[in-house]
């Protein structure tokens, strides 16, 4: 029963190690109790989250560092009759019959970054 568990968690988190992530230190005053979104030039509370507009999903610590991480995962190939496109909405990749972008095409596995 512990090898099920430990093999259930293992599988559960290989997905998070191939994520593409960043940490940005504190880039303004120490006095500031805040992160300093330098993409959006605003001010983040410490524990908020948000996603932007690059689709990735990104955290202010506690120590005041921003972390961000990829919040899609790309196919790694796909046939030669399917085109492989991103939905910037849906932060998602579509993978489509390249004749008929209305068919997706099977896929059966998706990788980080």
């Amino acid at each position: 029963m512990r090898s099920l568990a430990t093999a259930v968690i293992l599988c559960a988190l290989l997905p998070l190690s191939q994520a593409a992530c960043s940490i940005s230190p504190p880039t303004l005053d120490d006095g500031i109790k805040q992160c300093f979104d330098d993409m959006t030039g605003s001010l983040r509370a410490i524990g908020s989250r948000w996603r932007t507009r690059d689709c990735r999903i990104c955290s202010c610590g506690s120590n005041r560092h921003i972390n961000c991480c990829d919040a899609y995962m790309s196919p790694p190939r796909s046939s030669e009759d399917c085109i492989v496109g991103f939905d910037r909405k849906a932060c998602r990749y579509i993978v489509s019959k390249k004749n008929d972008c209305s068919i997706p095409c099977p896929n059966f596995s998706m990788v980080g970054k």
